[in-house]
């Protein structure tokens, strides 16, 4: 079975990790390096939740893997993390170890956001009334 989808709880299973990828709207580019991954960990098959990631459940029932858009987490130590993706960029986080994916925005996470901020305007004030100028560049009070 390629997909079982459980409407009731919100998720959905997988055998193969570029389905699970597909279905999570996951760049490909950081499909080859958890393949790499799941490979050398040994994967049973994927199942979805309501977040933005999936589990990938082991074969040999150790404890489920999360996949998220920019990085695979879950390792109990650095050494686990290094055998499974090898000498890639990883950090602890928690009691866990995760691999940052090669296409992430794990950056911005980490100085609290989730993204980057949009740009801010310098306030341009009118040089007859001293009030801020709208974007126009018109003053919406004496139309200077």
């Amino acid at each position: 079975m390629s997909e079982d989808v459980d409407d009731a709880a919100g998720s959905a299973r997988w055998e193969i990790l570029g389905q699970a990828f597909q279905a999570n709207q996951f760049p490909s580019e950081n499909l080859p390096l958890v393949q790499r991954i799941m490979d050398r960990v040994g994967i049973d098959h994927y199942e979805g939740t309501r977040s933005r990631y999936f589990k990938a459940i082991r074969h040999d029932g150790a404890r489920h893997l999360t996949v998220h858009y920019g990085y695979t987490s879950g390792f109990e130590t650095e050494e686990a993390a290094v055998l499974a993706a090898g000498d890639v960029d990883r950090e602890s986080h928690g009691s866990r170890w995760r691999v940052n994916h090669p296409l992430n925005d794990v950056g911005e996470h980490h100085r609290g956001g989730y993204g980057t901020a949009p740009p801010q305007r310098a306030v341009v004030v009118c040089p007859t009334c001293f009030t801020e100028l709208p974007t126009s560049g018109v003053c919406d009070v004496c139309a200077t």
